[in-house]
């Protein structure tokens, strides 16, 4: 019973070593069939159910059973994908540069050619393109010129091709870059395109160049996948095949490409023999786009023999990763009139200034400016013709008043018809105007109250035949209009903000500064997502003053947006409208007089009868008088005049050494940069006077002091350059407690953001802050020695007596001397700094 016992599992268990076997590789099909025919399985129905083998085991045959073959050589076998950088940076690790190249020296740039035309621009410069007949095709011959007209590159180009732009003597490139594309059979030009080199943003498309690289940034990275196999079975093994697929998903200007590329990489393995417990490598190098939104997946598989190549064994890997970039968001500002002309193309030009024609004038604009009589500034100087009266101290500029016009009749009699009786407050406009259509009388006459008490009365010539000019004040009107004659020209802003990215971005923030008023639009953004080259609008109405000479109104606007991955966006626009009215006024007078000082029409006639007498009058010529010219020069340490010194790049490099910031004071809300500050106020608003201490993420204090508002605070650090982030915590003086904290990232800053209460002036040599000289010389052009009196000086609005700074004050006939004054001039805001000065002087007989 125990042999037949033995012999049952003895074939059972080599049955089963064959079928596992077989189940492998369909060679051993036949091996299994056999294994299971009609002869075995009867003999294992003879075994089953029996309890007593007594009699069984004498018919057992009496030969040996056969041995179990030998099982054949199996292999096992392991495959890893490493990808790396030429600098070995893994690959998942590496991000997309900065997108904003250089302002400045930049040396080479490359495009890569997409033979498409200029509507499909996308990008925040200003640039010009042209396309010309059905624009660029596939192929292409580009050539592109420096702004002194030198080829610095010509070659035969298709679609995807690379272009490589630097400048011929190796320097940095020109300003401007012209580049044509042409037709290869023809030669025609199919498309022109001028570019600012010191305007560039990675992935911005010009007509058909698209830019991937500006000196170090890089879009395009070498890459390089490395395929290890190693043999994790115990005999030697060979490959017999390596293939990868490489799938990846790019968001490609707004679209999603989907790409499949599979390859046999078998001919890259080094070694395709391995031993147990060796491995091999196979190397492929290739580039992919860091600059464009994207997933990417490797996938590889490997097969090898053992020895005899009976049963292959398998392996496979994957490596993924993801690309994400940020935002670029472009915004714009268009001004046009109401005849839908551009503010700039229109000029804005002044109406003549003259009312008077010679016939009656139909309607008249005020705005109504408060105060008495004695403001009144016009020609109307016959006092029949205007009359301005005084009530009760005049009228108060602070309360509302109602005003109440009247017509005078045509004869000069009585005031007939009411023409305007309403509340107005100042600065507001208000209009006079002929009643049913007709003209105005010959003269208005209009009662200001202020609580039912008259303050002033006027009268005012609207014949035609009379001095009547816009912007003419009589008591507390102005005029601003006549009939078609209007200084007051409603304008509307447009504001555009365009996605020029990769991808979609969400606006988070939209602001609008007019003057001192600065206000955020968000809300009244319709469309706050945007897709690839997507825009939005909104629009804004103002009244702009064209009467006045040198009125200067500045518009800037500015947004920022967030990708769904990657660094945030930011653009600013400003407008600015300049009004120079092409207009002079000019009043004279003609008088009469004799020697003696009489009228004309009063010198009596002589007595005729011929008299004889003789006299003498001596004249002794005296001068005792002084003559003082005074001049303003203003430069700054280099000798440049004011006027011409340059304004600094905006952009802060990555690793700055020193920044200097000035203490505005003010809570996180004012905050206004590029980049996700981080800013916490604790209750207490900073204010006039603070403790600021700033040190780096490790703790490390670079400066501590105490500033008052306006003060400078320089943040140096020369051991090494500034890194990471700069936190700068803000302390109340009182009771030292803490009431500011701002995270500022160093690595992405730009002269003027403002961060809580600092605002930040200067990083490195580029600073916004220029020392300037300010020198007054005063010279004695007259004929008598002089002593200097007073030296007073007038800017923005403040005098200033500079005697105490006059080098000398007794001047010779033709003798000089001057006063320094000196100052910081921000060069970063624009602006209009008028200086005036005037010089007083004393003869020897004290008379200045």
């Amino acid at each position: 019973m125990r042999l037949a016992s033995n012999l049952f599992w003895a074939y059972a268990a080599l049955f089963l070593i064959h079928v596992a076997s077989a189940q492998k590789n369909e060679e051993h099909q036949d091996l299994k069939n056999d294994l299971m025919n009609e002869d075995i399985f009867s003999f294992k129905n003879l075994l089953i159910g029996r309890t007593d083998f007594s009699d069984f085991s004498m018919s057992m045959p009496t030969e040996p059973p056969t041995p179990a073959p030998t099982p054949a050589p199996t292999c096992d076998v392991k495959v890893e994908i490493e990808c790396t950088d030429i600098d070995g940076k893994d690959c998942k690790k590496i991000v997309a540069p900065d997108p904003q190249c250089a302002s400045d020296d930049i040396n080479t740039i490359s495009f890569t050619y997409l033979g498409t035309k200029c509507e499909d621009s996308a990008t925040a410069q200003d640039f010009k393109c042209d396309d010309f007949e059905s624009g660029p095709s596939e192929r292409a011959l580009v050539k592109c010129f420096d702004d002194s007209g030198n080829t610095i590159f010509s070659e035969v180009v298709s679609e995807g091709d690379i272009i490589s732009v630097l400048n011929s003597d190796s320097g940095s490139l020109s300003k401007k870059l012209t580049c044509d594309v042409n037709d290869v059979s023809q030669g025609t030009r199919r498309q022109s395109v001028e570019i600012d080199t010191f305007d560039l943003a990675l992935k911005d498309i010009y007509g058909s160049l698209q830019l991937e690289s500006c000196d170090e940034k890089q879009c395009i990275i070498p890459a390089t996948f490395t395929y290890t196999i190693e043999n994790i079975g115990e005999t030697t093994m060979e490959i017999t095949v390596l293939k990868r697929t490489w799938k990846y998903t790019q968001l490609i200007n707004g679209e999603e490409v989907k790409v499949t590329d599979p390859r046999d990489l078998l001919k890259n393995v080094k070694d395709r023999s391995v031993k147990s417990r060796e491995s091999t490598t196979a190397d492929e190098i290739g580039t992919y786009d860091v600059c464009t939104i994207g997933d990417y997946k490797m996938t590889v598989n490997v097969e090898a023999d053992p020895p005899g190549k009976k049963f292959p064994c398998l392996a496979d890997d994957e490596y993924e990763f993801e690309t994400t970039v940020g935002c670029s968001v472009d915004v714009d500002i268009t001004c046009v009139d109401e005849e839908g002309t551009d503010c700039a193309e229109r000029a804005l030009e002044t109406p003549p200034l003259q009312c008077d024609d010679g016939e009656n004038i139909n309607v008249v604009t005020f705005t109504y400016i408060g105060g008495g009589c004695d403001q009144s500034s016009n020609t109307q100087d016959i006092p029949s013709v205007i009359e301005c009266e005084d009530f009760n101290g005049a009228p108060d500029e602070t309360n509302e008043s109602r005003i109440i016009c009247v017509d005078e009749s045509p004869d000069g009699g009585t005031f007939i018809t009411k023409l305007f009786d309403e509340t107005v407050t100042v600065g507001e406009q208000f209009t006079v105007k002929g009643t049913a259509g007709s003209t105005l009388g010959d003269s208005i006459f209009c009662e200001i109250k202020q609580n039912n008490f008259r303050r002033q009365e006027l009268k005012i010539n609207t014949s035609g035949k009379e001095d009547l000019y816009l912007k003419d004040v009589f008591g507390s009107f102005k005029l601003e209009s006549c009939d078609e004659k209007d200084c007051l020209v409603p304008i509307t802003y447009t504001y555009s903000i365009t996605n020029v990215g990769q991808g979609p971005m969400d606006i988070t923030e939209v602001m609008r500064s007019r003057g001192d008023n600065t206000v955020d639009l968000l809300d009244e953004v319709g469309k706050k997502t945007l897709e690839f080259k997507e825009s939005t609008t909104l629009e804004d109405k103002d009244i702009i003053d064209v009467c006045v000479k040198d009125e200067i109104e500045i518009i800037k606007f500015s947004a920022k947006a967030d990708p769904p991955n990657g660094k945030i966006c930011f653009d600013s626009e400003q407008y600015i409208i300049v009004v120079d009215p092409n207009e002079c006024r000019v009043d004279v007078e003609i008088t009469c007089e004799d020697k003696e000082g009489r009228d004309c029409n009063e010198i009596p006639s002589p007595n005729l009868k011929h008299v004889f007498d003789i006299d003498q009058y001596v004249i002794v010529i005296e001068p005792n008088e002084c003559r003082v010219d005074v001049e303003i020069t203003c430069e700054d340490k280099e000798g440049r005049d004011c006027n011409e010194i340059p304004s600094p790049n905006l952009k802060c490099s990555e690793s700055p050494e020193d920044l200097t910031f000035t203490y505005i004071g003010g809570d996180c809300d004012q905050s206004f940069n590029s980049q996700q500050d981080k800013c916490e106020d604790f209750g207490v608003v900073p204010s006039t006077r603070s403790r600021v201490t700033c040190k780096d993420d490790d703790g490390e204090v670079f400066d501590s002091e105490t500033v008052t508002i306006g003060d400078k605070l320089t943040i140096p650090n020369s051991s090494n350059t500034l890194r990471g982030v700069l936190v700068c915590d803000i302390f109340e003086t009182r009771n030292n407690e803490k009431i500011q904290t701002l995270n500022i990232d160093t690595t992405s800053l730009s002269l003027k953001d403002v961060f809580g209460s600092l605002r930040l002036e200067s990083c490195d040599d580029e600073s916004c802050l220029v020392s300037i000289t300010y020198t007054y010389d005063i010279k004695n052009i007259g004929l008598n020695e002089m002593d200097v009196t007073e030296l007073v000086r007038e800017r923005g609005g403040k005098s200033r007596n500079l005697i105490g700074i006059v080098q000398d004050t007794s001047l010779d006939v033709g003798e000089s001397t001057f006063a320094e004054e000196f100052e910081d001039l921000d060069v970063c805001v624009t602006s209009e700094i008028t200086t005036t000065i005037r010089g007083e002087a004393d003869p020897p007989a004290d008379k200045p």
